[in-house]
């Protein structure tokens, strides 16, 4: 898959997913903490991988763009 998160997107999603995280496993008690740090998982994978399905269909690219080289 194409890497279409970009620089400041990625580190928000890395940011805001680790904060989800943490938050998430330090209130929620019982089997929901587990559902909730599953769910909050995904902006971090996300900006790690640089990669989000949701963008594909959107056609939504924050990465930069190669030039186009035509010989």
């Amino acid at each position: 898959m194409r890497r279409k998160v970009g620089g400041i997107d990625r580190a928000v999603r890395v940011v805001v997913g680790t904060f989800l995280i943490g938050l998430g496993l330090g209130r929620i008690r019982g089997k929901g903490r587990l559902i909730v740090a599953a769910v909050d998982l995904v902006p971090l994978v996300t900006g790690i991988t640089r990669s989000c399905a949701l963008y594909v269909p959107l056609n939504i690219d924050t990465g930069k763009r190669e030039p186009d080289l035509e010989a």
